[in-house]
């Protein structure tokens, strides 16, 4: 999603419309309807001004939500990941000797807790940059 489909499906989920919009940043409708129909030349300026404007009348986009679930989603997978590495790891060492088999466990364990890491972040990001 680009930033004008973006400002669009805001207002369009928030019951706004161009028009009122284009009022509450004091230019004519149809200069702020052109800007929207082209996102190569939409500026960072209008793009700022328009975010505090929602921002402002308590409009949501929705992507704050989505950050939040997934960073609580990274945060409990972290936290349980972690502290059954660290469970394995206190019992593996008890003896001051680690068993290949032990080795393998554990690097497997921790290729899958990076695995789930990465895969956590790229639905942020996802999210971020839609």
């Amino acid at each position: 999603m680009d930033v004008c489909q973006e400002i669009r499906h805001v207002l369009i989920s928030n019951d706004r419309t161009i028009s009122w919009l284009a009022s509450k940043m004091r230019i004519p409708r149809s200069t702020l309807n052109a800007r929207l129909c082209n996102p190569e030349t939409f500026s960072k300026k209008d793009y700022d001004k328009i975010i505090d404007i929602f921002k402002r009348e308590g409009l949501s986009s929705g992507i704050c939500e989505k950050l939040e679930r997934e960073t609580l989603a990274i945060d409990t997978i972290m936290a349980n990941s972690i502290a059954l590495l660290n469970t394995t790891v206190m019992r593996f060492i008890e003896d001051r000797q680690l068993t290949y088999q032990e080795k393998t466990k554990l690097t497997g364990m921790v290729n899958t807790i990076q695995n789930q890491y990465n895969e956590q972040f790229n639905k942020i990001l996802e999210i971020i940059e839609r």
